[in-house]
């Protein structure tokens, strides 16, 4: 229940965008809504929680697309390894420098 609270978050708090191609942003934003949010231990998501997350991660690719990652940014992003690593990720210095507007660093 938890994801789905976090991918609704996530959908009520982008706006669609178009932009250009990038493998960075669609492997960062699939880590961060499905790696950094599914329990280790909770197994895979259900239907509904896997559609939710699909549907925010359709809507956050092509902002990231848009704004583009650095190297920095995605070292910081692939070092997290679980929720557990949200407030890690708020003081790396590339996000902190320039925090990506779909990214959303709330305690978890």
């Amino acid at each position: 229940m938890q994801r789905v609270t976090l991918a609704a978050l996530m959908i009520a708090s982008l706006v669609a965008s178009c932009g250009g191609a990038s493998s960075d942003c669609d492997r960062a934003v699939h880590h961060v809504l499905f790696d950094l949010t599914s329990p280790r231990r909770g197994g895979r998501p259900s239907p509904d929680e896997t559609a939710a997350i699909e549907q925010a991660v359709a809507i956050t690719v092509p902002i990231c697309r848009r704004e583009g990652l650095t190297r920095a940014q995605l070292d910081c992003l692939f070092a997290a390894r679980s929720a557990a690593d949200f407030p890690a990720l708020a003081r790396c210095p590339a996000i902190a420098a320039n925090k990506p507007s779909w990214l959303l660093l709330g305690t978890p």
